[in-house]
């Protein structure tokens, strides 16, 4: 994502380099839907250091073309604003819908042990995946709702929708990981269920400012 939209915004400001800062991060396969989540593009030593409206629409349209990776509201921001980017790491809310596989047809039973309106404290483990570049910690997340369906093309299949709290590896949150996350889906549910899809629906972090069009 970053690569497409830097290339778009620096045929207009022509820096020798730019600092991408995004309000947390994805696995590649993951999407992020809905409003987006905010970046913050610094460009050092930028051959132009204002952004009209009409060039700031000219860069979302140029991005907009890939029809990889949308974006929108694009605008000048002050330094002490990248504090909401740091901020909103761990602090906001993220609502997430994963599409997920178990062995057997879904039920009402399983239905109801997922519907949990309640938050409810998680402890997790560093996931094994990324053991390489991070530190193994266990850390608490609040999950702080769950709510689950059934696919109607696919019994087997259960669409769940997950408010957390940043910095919740949500994968593990549902198969567990061999118990590394305390409870998970798998557990509450009593047997092994995998994702299949994963969709970031909505990032809980009301900034940077909308443009009114």
């Amino acid at each position: 994502m970053n690569i497409k939209t830097n290339k778009n915004i620096l045929k207009s400001s022509d820096p020798k380099k730019v600092n991408f800062m995004s309000s947390g991060r994805e696995d590649v396969d993951v999407r992020c839907l809905g409003a987006g989540r905010p970046f913050v593009l610094e460009i050092p030593n930028a051959l132009q250091s204002s952004l009209n409206s009409e060039k700031a629409r000219q860069m979302e349209d140029n991005i907009d073309k890939s029809q990889k990776v949308s974006v929108r509201d694009i605008q000048m921001v002050k330094r002490e604003d990248l504090s909401h980017i740091k901020m909103g790491e761990e602090h906001k809310r993220k609502c997430y819908r994963a599409l997920c596989q178990i062995g057997s047809v879904a039920t009402i039973d399983m239905l109801r042990k997922l519907d949990l309106q309640q938050g409810f404290e998680i402890q997790q483990k560093t996931p094994i995946r990324v053991l390489h570049r991070r530190p193994l910690h266990t850390r608490p997340r609040t999950v702080y709702s769950l709510k689950a369906s059934v696919c109607q093309q696919n019994k087997c299949l259960i669409i769940l929708d997950i408010v957390t709290q940043a910095g919740t590896y949500i994968k593990e949150l549902v198969h567990g990981e061999f118990g590394r996350t305390i409870p998970s889906v798998a557990s509450l549910l009593g047997q092994p269920i995998d994702i299949v899809a994963l969709d970031v629906m909505e990032i809980d972090l009301d900034w940077p400012p909308s443009i009114s069009v």
